[in-house]
């Protein structure tokens, strides 16, 4: 799959000589269809773990999905597979629709680099937490 970026939010997609437009939420979905062992979204999303979690102050860094300009970088794990998805932006995390996680982004985005300097966010230690400068 080629990922070719138009406008925000939008991308052209050449995936076996056929381009498509797709938006960003519609390519997070795609590629971790892929990478999971269910077949369907839906499904798809159970099988999904935080690994680890990097913040990058100088937002440099493009989600999965290509959004730019990351300062949150989420490591995804699959729990059947063991394939990785990273880096994953914030939106990406909460399309997931695990509460789990969900709650993990929304303490993050609220204490930030305190929680990434101790490497315990939501009650849990994360050895991946860290910050990149």
């Amino acid at each position: 799959m080629i990922i070719l970026k138009i406008e925000i939010g939008f991308c052209f997609i050449i995936k076996k000589n056929k381009t498509t437009i797709m938006t960003q939420s519609k390519i997070f979905m795609e590629i971790l269809v892929e990478k999971s062992v269910a077949n369907l979204y839906e499904n798809a999303i159970h099988e999904w773990e935080l690994e680890s979690t990097e913040q990058d102050l100088l937002l440099e860094r493009q989600c999965v999905c290509t959004q730019q300009g990351l300062r949150y970088l989420y490591k995804l794990r699959n729990k059947l597979n063991n394939k990785i998805l990273f880096p994953v932006g914030s939106s990406c995390v909460k399309r997931l629709n695990n509460s789990n996680l969900t709650e993990t982004v929304r303490q993050l985005e609220k204490w930030g680099g305190r929680k990434i300097r101790t490497g315990k966010l939501n009650g849990n230690t994360y050895k991946g937490l860290r910050t990149l400068l």
